[in-house]
């Protein structure tokens, strides 16, 4: 059997396998149907999808019987069968848990809803000082219905008459549950820790920098898979910070 007849081109179809191919799998793995039957609808079927593009060559010069996937038993198939609908491989699909021969399978960023791969930046405020934030900020998720947020805060306020300028600067990293609710809106909500590097300049005097280990915790929500909004709460142990920003999200998929 060919893919194709003389003077046609064989379709690639979607995915791992070309329409012939996608065809052909799930017929050689239905019971019940002889070998030449299995040609004859792989055959109605590609000619079926394809609007007769593609129509299939079949040559044979066997006579006997052979089933591949079981002798018939119970339901007959041919009850059931419709030329040219499409159906699914009953075999895991590239994108499942597990390859062929049951090995599990690495997946690819951005297979799963669940997963979510971000890069963008937000800006915001906060209830106490820095008041004006910004936020470079990316998101990987290794794992389903999670995901690490990793990112920078910038803050830059005049806090103080006496202070001549402020400056704010914090790394972090948050660990959040994900759940997508649906297709415009993914809550999230986790904790985290970084690092809170503040700056002040006094008025004719020299600057001064500190630091603290901060601990955090955040929650947010995704919409439209590009716009984040989320509000974090931060602490040094000695003082709380906040932050509620919104920014763009770009989304690998």
């Amino acid at each position: 059997m060919y893919a194709t007849s003389a003077g046609q081109t064989a379709s690639d179809g979607q995915g791992r396998n070309g329409l012939f191919t996608s065809q052909l799998l799930p017929n050689l793995l239905t019971p019940g149907l002889d070998v030449a039957e299995v040609f004859r609808r792989t055959g109605a079927d590609v000619a079926a999808l394809s609007q007769r593009e593609q129509v299939p060559a079949f040559y044979s010069q066997f006579f006997g019987t052979a089933y591949l996937a079981g002798a018939p038993g119970g339901v007959d198939p041919a009850q059931v069968y419709i030329p040219g609908q499409a159906r699914p491989l009953p075999l895991p699909p590239p994108e499942s848990d597990q390859a062929p021969g049951g090995h599990p399978r690495k997946e690819r960023p951005g297979d799963d809803a669940s997963r979510l791969w971000t890069a963008g930046a937000s800006l915001g405020s906060s209830f106490a000082a820095p008041w004006l934030m910004a936020t470079l900020r990316g998101t990987i998720a290794p794992f389903r219905n999670s995901f690490f947020e990793l990112g920078m805060d910038f803050g830059l306020v005049n806090p103080d008459e006496k202070v001549d300028s402020y400056f704010s600067m914090s790394p972090f990293a948050h660990y959040v549950y994900y759940r997508p609710l649906n297709d415009i809106l993914g809550a999230y909500a986790g904790a985290g820790a970084g690092l809170w590097i503040i700056s002040y300049k006094f008025d004719d005097l020299e600057t001064f920098t500190k630091s603290y280990f901060i601990a955090s915790l955040t929650m947010g929500v995704m919409l439209f898979d590009r716009i984040n909004v989320s509000y974090s709460l931060r602490t040094n142990f000695s003082g709380t910070n906040n932050k509620l920003s919104a920014g763009y999200m770009y989304r690998f998929k």
